[in-house]
């Protein structure tokens, strides 16, 4: 009878590592996150323009972040017609979009954005690779 008590004991504990083991390697998954940017229309071309050149990709690269799309030619694939212009950011942690974010190229950049273009932007997470 004792053997038994062994045995229960030795297989309650490995199914408890187990189980520890399982959730520590899901919890080093880790989900990339977006940034768009969705440029509908520019009202002020001129001024944008300007604004835009104040953000360097260095800016971005040294908060984590890079350009997955930069572009002004989106095509339409259904439904209505796509942005004027179309920015995508890629970051490996929640945490690098904030201080993206808190750039003051970014700030200054956003300001501008937003005065002279109809445009919205918005955080997405991404899935697991």
């Amino acid at each position: 009878m004792r053997i038994n008590y062994r045995l229960a004991s030795m297989l309650v504990t490995s199914v408890a590592l187990g189980a520890a083991a399982v959730t520590g390697l899901r919890a080093q998954i880790k989900t990339p996150v977006y940034v768009v940017i969705d440029i509908g229309e520019t009202l002020d071309a001129a001024a944008f323009a300007k604004a835009a050149s104040v953000a360097s990709p260095q800016e971005l690269i040294s908060v984590g972040g890079r350009y997955l799309v930069r572009s002004t030619t989106p095509a339409v694939l259904d439904g209505s017609a796509p942005p004027s212009r179309f920015v995508l950011h890629s970051f490996d942690s929640d945490a690098q979009p904030k201080a993206w974010w808190n750039l003051p190229s970014t700030r200054q950049v956003t300001s501008v954005r937003l005065k002279v273009t109809k445009s919205r932007s918005f955080e997405v997470e991404g899935l697991a690779n």
